[in-house]
């Protein structure tokens, strides 16, 4: 029951329904009892900024499915790719050089946050994601991206990730290495 107060708490009150969606809820509002009447929230955490960072809305994607942590050493097409340009590169289509970046399916939601081994996601070595994602909303972390070659993290490289509230958009630096590419997940 949703309640409407004026003169009395729960002056009038309307019937809707929850549902629990593990991380988050969904509700169904009825209409008001009347027209000057509005539904309330209250945020625990954070409040929503009014406006996100710019790299909320001017990003590049990552939705090659090649790219998936899962994959493994070479493309669809049987070419080791990598996150780069020149001559003895093959660069990965969504691959628009540094830049902001929100992973997309098919190559998922984000970049990897393990180590994944060296020859998977299309590539030989195998980028990943080391650090914490920022929780507030329009909150931005530094992070380290690794690439696995024969050890673990074996080159890294620092980037940004940034909180934009229902996905994250990474900073993906260029990296000195041919046949490095950052891997999703």
């Amino acid at each position: 029951t949703y309640c409407f107060d004026w003169d009395q708490i729960c002056q009038w009150s309307a019937k809707g329904v929850v549902t629990n969606c593990g991380d988050y809820y969904v509700y169904y509002l009825p209409p008001t009892p009347y027209c000057w009447q509005r539904y309330c929230t209250i945020f625990s955490g954070s409040q929503i900024p009014t406006k996100l960072p710019d790299e909320c809305s001017n990003r590049n994607y990552l939705n090659d499915t090649d790219r998936h942590a899962s994959n493994g050493g070479k493309t669809s097409a049987g070419k080791v790719s990598c996150d780069g340009f020149g001559s003895d590169h093959y660069p990965a289509a969504d691959w628009k050089g540094s830049g902001y970046y929100q992973v997309v399916p098919p190559a998922g939601n984000f970049i990897a946050n393990k180590p994944v081994g060296k020859h998977h996601c299309g590539t030989e070595g195998s980028g990943w994601a080391r650090g914490e994602l920022p929780q507030d909303i329009g909150g931005k972390s530094e992070i380290t991206y690794c690439f696995d070659w024969n050890e673990v993290c074996e080159y890294s490289i620092k980037g940004l990730v940034t909180n934009c509230g229902s996905y994250f958009v990474y900073y993906l630096p260029h990296h000195e290495w041919c046949w490095e590419r950052y891997c999703t997940m």
